[in-house]
């Protein structure tokens, strides 16, 4: 079975660490069935690893997936069927199936909106506007 290259890790809270583990995988899998137990920014760094992910179909899954560019970053799947997520696991870590075409073009997308890099760089703007206006009165 595929037990020895599953990694139940939890929570990580040494982002070192977690690069590491995240670079290494094939598949990211966000099973949470209720929309208290996932949060987007475990999505983000799942995203931000470029790698296929698989959620469950709780709401805030669906953060990033709001628009065309967006929707294919991730696949939602009722995670209490065991053979369809096993099925969508299956199909998104195997080359050149439909969810692999559209998901990295769609993934670059939330990169290029959501990621840590490109959220500083909008705030970073916003301030030395908010700063320029306060200085030409």
């Amino acid at each position: 079975g595929v037990q020895s290259r599953v990694i139940y890790t939890g929570f990580i809270d040494d982002p070192e660490k977690q690069a590491a583990i995240l670079s290494q995988a094939d598949c990211f899998l966000l099973p949470y069935a209720e929309v208290g137990q996932s949060g987007s920014a475990v999505l983000a760094d799942a995203l931000a690893h470029f790698r296929p992910v698989v959620t469950s179909t709780a709401k805030s899954m669906f953060v990033y997936r709001g628009s065309l560019d967006t929707v294919g970053s991730s696949v939602s799947v009722d995670v209490t069927n065991a053979e369809l997520l096993a099925e969508t696991i299956a199909s998104c870590v195997e080359p050149e199936t439909h969810h692999n075409l559209q998901m990295p073009r769609h993934q670059q997308a939330v990169y290029e909106t959501y990621s840590l890099e490109r959220t500083q760089e909008r705030y970073q703007r916003v301030y030395a506007f908010a700063l320029s206006r306060k200085q030409n009165q």
